[in-house]
């Protein structure tokens, strides 16, 4: 059961208790409102934790604007830096910190307090203040802004009420705490799920008609029509998806050739044949091509959204297919934008060039899992990929991605160790380290920074701390050549190189290849010496 904090100077019991009623697998614990750094030094032992406070509370220079005085930046940065320090000193690699943007509760009388080119008026500094976390905050992959005034927009009635504040010292109304609630669940959930494909069917999903019995020339796509507008306005919202990392394919009984023409010659399609990773055109179950799409590209179908706007087809592989995600289209184009912002695709804010590259490296896969099929011997098919390996010692440009990889990698992990950037330096800081990245890449491509070595020296012996690596690299050599690399550049005179083994429920590949490898020589259930 994860556990959940909730953190404010104001009234927010309410929260609790809807959140809790709405999810019985969170355990919620709410503060009696009080100050925000007592609740910081005395709590937090929670897997999430969310900061739900008033400027006023926190910035004791804020309120000099209630006492016409002027802000004094120099004072606030001061307070801004000891907020934001203690949150971050409450950081490990197993919570989540949401943080709620500031906004203004209190009422005032005088209307330039709200006028934005007046750096003395609460508009200016809120937007300072907000900035300015923000900017701090961004350097730390499980501290999450929540934009307020963004969620306040979005809410049709009055958000906060006065006469319940008067009452319970809480500033929200009771409907504004049950809309959050639902948002902040939500939050949670996305945070879990995790989208790696996004598939779509044609006809009167990407555009309007059936373009093998009118022709590519007349399906219903831009044109200052409407409907058009919608379905471009559709691709659009993809477009931008794809290019922030999440593939997308075709799954569409056509004829493959007209729709290509529909794709690629059509004046006002935005999504072109280069877009999409992978496609099945043809007139096939829509459910059997989904599920050798799962197998070509060695993806789980539940990491798969599907587009279609027939409620058939949507019903077929909802039932074939357990877990993929099949968004109801029958509002439908005026919903397809809609719907795809319901996913609540979260695009990681430290996201890199790895993740940019994804289309690309799904295809480079697919040319390399082609030849594999031709040549049935293992050796002579990585022979033909021609893999090159590059060892480099820390780069500061490739911080987000060693942090990324060193978080998100369980089969292929030594020790499984979990860095936030503090840990991380402070690690490559201690003596006798020795820290490698590792870009690999074969005559397809580049499969970019895939793996790491932080190797420690300790009495005249050299201990493997971490060796991780990418499982989609694995099984082409390269870790062989890894370890060859160490033997090359750490073995000496009476010195040992080994490998401390963490088992875990995931690292099965690690386990295996060191049990298997007659380079290691076992020493105990944990430990492996490097012949």
């Amino acid at each position: 059961m994860r556990r959940v904090e909730l953190l404010s100077d104001f009234n927010i019991e309410i929260l609790q208790k809807i959140i809790k009623i709405k999810n019985k697998d969170l355990s919620i614990k709410q503060f009696n409102y009080s100050s925000i750094f007592f609740q910081l030094r005395n709590g937090l032992n929670s897997d999430i934790n969310l900061i739900l406070a008033s400027p006023e509370g926190l910035f004791p220079t804020f309120c000099n604007l209630l006492k016409n005085k002027k802000i004094n930046l120099k004072l606030l940065n001061k307070e801004i830096e000891f907020f934001t320090s203690s949150v971050i000193r409450k950081i490990n690699m197993n919570n989540e910190f949401y943080v709620a943007s500031f906004i203004k509760y209190q009422q005032s009388i005088f209307s330039n307090l709200f006028n934005y080119s007046n750096k003395n008026s609460y508009t200016y500094i809120l937007n300072y203040i907000n900035n300015k976390i923000s900017e701090i905050f961004s350097k730390y992959n499980n501290i999450h802004i929540i934009d307020m005034n963004d969620l306040i927009l979005q809410y049709d009635r009055e958000p906060i009420d006065r006469k319940y504040y008067i009452a319970s010292k809480s500033y929200f109304s009771l409907n504004f705490y049950e809309y959050f609630s639902n948002f902040f669940l939500l939050l949670l959930k996305q945070k879990k799920q995790k989208i790696k494909l996004i598939l779509l069917d044609l006809d009167d999903t990407l555009w309007g008609g059936t373009v093998s019995e009118i022709g590519w020339q007349k399906i219903n796509l831009g044109g200052n029509n409407v409907s058009g507008e919608l379905f471009k306005k559709f691709q659009e919202s993809l477009l931008i998806i794809k290019n922030y990392g999440i593939p997308l394919g075709i799954v569409s009984k056509n004829n493959p050739e007209t729709a290509l023409q529909a794709i690629n010659r059509h004046p006002e399609m935005i999504l072109k044949s280069k877009d999409f990773i992978i496609s099945k055109i043809n007139w096939n179950n829509k459910a059997n091509n989904i599920l050798e799409i799962s197998n070509e590209l060695n993806l789980t179908t539940d990491t798969f959204v599907f587009f279609d706007d027939s409620a058939f087809e949507r019903k077929n592989i909802t039932q074939r297919i357990p877990g993929i995600i099949v968004p109801d289209l029958s509002g439908g184009p005026s919903t397809y934008s809609k719907k795809l912002e319901e996913l609540g695709i979260i695009i990681d804010k430290n996201s890199t060039k790895e993740d940019s590259k994804r289309s690309n490296m799904y295809m480079q896969n697919l040319r390399r899992d082609l030849i594999k099929k031709k040549i049935l011997n293992k050796n002579d098919w990585v022979k033909q990929l021609k893999i090159k390996i590059f060892f480099e010692k820390f780069k500061k440009e490739n911080e987000d991605r060693i942090l990324q990889l060193f978080n998100k990698t369980n089969q292929m992990n030594l020790r499984t160790n979990r860095y936030n950037l503090i840990s991380f330096n402070k690690s490559l800081k201690e003596k006798n380290t020795h820290f490698f990245s590792v870009k690999v890449s074969d005559k397809f491509g580049e499969y970019g920074l895939t793996a790491l070595l932080n190797i420690k020296k300790k009495n005249n012996n050299f201990f493997i701390h971490d060796f991780v690596m990418s499982c989609r690299i694995t099984g082409r050599g390269i870790e062989e050549k890894i370890i060859h690399f160490i033997k090359k550049n750490f073995s000496q005179k009476n010195t040992k190189i080994y490998f401390a083994l963490k088992i875990t429920e995931k690292n099965d590949l690690m386990q295996d290849f060191l049990n298997t490898n007659k380079i290691f020589k076992k020493i105990n259930k944990n430990l492996y010496q490097l012949n």
